[in-house]
């Protein structure tokens, strides 16, 4: 008798951790589902944004060919001002050693550096492998990046010092925007691309619908 107890026991013991393992796994699950939710909606959004971002790229209208460091440099760029341009296009810490424009933008403690320069895709798909090399063979502590040679924007983020990067190419002009520090461009880029686009619409490619405005939401990641 004393042994059928013993096993009951042992029955009722493996059958009560059972039941609380499935209770365990459920609300780790319960508490799974909001970070589940939150990552599929992050990716939902980033997925519309790079779609955004690809009807603006397909519409963004050229500047003239002759276009001259006044055209391509607007005195005032959303809140902030150009504070000097020249032709010192040159980038050496991430291999960019071509020629082209460079002006200077800040607004309060932010600066941003606008680089512009005509590239084919070819010429493009080379300067980002250069600077994908340079930032994967410089001494950083961090890096990360987002797309490459084959895409037409490339962005990225490296430490120390902290500083990122955006390149964006469209129709042989390819425009590379610095920022030192944590401030992210990208509000700022859809602006300065904006102001200098050129006076002929150009027709969106097949599959592709432009925005109401023909602008990318300017914080695309926002909270819907």
């Amino acid at each position: 008798m004393a042994k059928k107890n013993t096993l009951l026991l042992w029955g009722l013991g493996c059958g009560g951790v059972g039941v609380l393992g499935l209770l365990a796994c459920g609300g780790l699950v319960a508490m799974l589902i909001p970070a589940i939710r939150d990552f599929g909606e992050t990716i939902t959004q980033a997925i519309e944004a790079e779609q955004q971002h690809d009807a603006f790229a397909d519409n963004w209208r050229p500047p003239p060919d002759e276009a001259d460091p006044q055209t391509l440099f607007p005195e005032k760029v959303g809140e902030y001002r150009r504070t000097g341009h020249d032709a010192n296009a040159a980038v050496a810490a991430f291999g960019i050693d071509v020629a082209g424009h460079h002006a200077t933008y800040k607004s309060g403690p932010h600066e941003i550096e606008v680089y512009v320069y005509r590239a084919t895709r070819l010429e493009k798909e080379a300067l980002y492998q250069r600077v994908s090399d340079a930032i994967e063979n410089g001494d950083y502590n961090w890096r990360t990046s987002f797309g490459g040679p084959q895409a037409d924007r490339y962005t990225f983020t490296v430490s120390p010092p902290s500083q990122m990067g955006s390149l964006w190419w469209s129709q042989d002009w390819l425009f590379f925007f610095h920022v030192m520090g944590e401030e992210n461009p990208q509000p700022f880029l859809d602006a300065y691309l904006r102001d200098i686009q050129g006076m002929e619409a150009k027709v969106a490619k097949p599959g592709r619908k432009a925005p109401p405005d023909g602008n990318p939401d300017p914080n695309p990641y926002r909270k819907r």
